[in-house]
């Protein structure tokens, strides 16, 4: 049993140092917003889970994901999802496709861009907001 609670100690702290290592302004969950400047209704937010990775809930899947370079450079390399059905899943196939495309990371105000190389841009607001 002491080995089990030394365990999970050791898996939040290795948590709590990747948080510390994501820049303080990108932490938090991020709600998409829209695509392109066209709204999104389908409901997806983002959390930088560490440097390198990232999840997040998509319309109908949870998604987790990683990407190379330190930010504000962020190129999307993996994109794993669960694979569950529902009446939103072209919206999260749309989503899924920019996302796979994103090469960088940029904080305007208090909102998170993700912008692929053609310029498309994925727009993020805090959760809550």
């Amino acid at each position: 049993m002491r080995h089990l609670g030394l365990a999970a100690g050791a898996v939040l702290l290795a948590g709590s140092a990747w948080a510390q290592q994501v820049p303080a302004a990108y932490q938090g969950t991020w709600t998409l917003t829209d695509i392109d400047r066209a709204p999104f209704y389908g409901g997806a937010t983002l959390v930088m889970t560490g440097p390198g990775t990232f999840a997040g809930q998509a319309p109908c899947n949870q998604y987790s994901g990683t990407a190379a370079g330190a930010l504000p450079a962020f190129q999307v390399t993996q994109v794993a999802a669960t694979r569950m059905t529902c009446q939103m899943l072209e919206m999260e196939h749309q989503y899924f496709a920019v996302l796979k495309g994103v090469v960088s990371a940029e904080l305007v105000g208090p909102d998170l861009y993700l912008s692929t190389v053609n310029g498309v841009k994925l727009h993020y607001v805090a959760a809550g907001n």
